[in-house]
């Protein structure tokens, strides 16, 4: 199943290619201790990925822009709640499971970050076939 809301946006200037996406959550924990209890402070949830990091800078400014790649279906929503308020075409594939996530726990008091990155989903032979027709179809419009 590909984007269901491609059809309600202007032609694009700009693809963006993101194969491997994140679903990025940043804590944030003063005096970060391993080993220790630690208290969140603060923490945020947000679509990521290289490919969709600038779709949004580039949507922000006024630019048409589409974008494709591999999201998991289970957890597709973060994703289509960004595309839909950016006005992002999304013609990402959907493949089983869910889109990876990463971890960042972010420590103000030392200017510290650490980064915990669980792995991706693989994509099937059939999964790279529908990008490349999604591809064909932004090269068409």
């Amino acid at each position: 199943m590909m984007g269901e809301k491609a059809s309600q946006h202007a032609q694009v200037e700009v693809v963006t290619v993101t194969l491997n996406p994140a679903i990025d959550q940043t804590v944030v924990i003063p005096h970060f201790a391993v080993g220790q209890v630690n208290r969140v402070e603060h923490t945020m949830v947000q679509p990521g990925g290289k490919g969709v990091n600038v779709a949004t800078f580039l949507a922000d400014y006024g630019h048409q822009v589409g974008v494709t790649g591999f999201l998991g279906r289970a957890n597709d929503g973060t994703f289509e709640n960004l595309f839909h308020e950016k006005r992002i075409r999304d013609q990402f594939v959907r493949i089983a499971g869910q889109t990876r996530t990463g971890i960042k726990i972010t420590d103000p008091a030392q200017h510290q970050t650490t980064d915990i990155n669980f792995p991706g989903q693989l994509p099937t032979a059939l999964d790279v076939e529908k990008l490349f027709a999604q591809l064909m179809v932004f090269e068409s419009s």
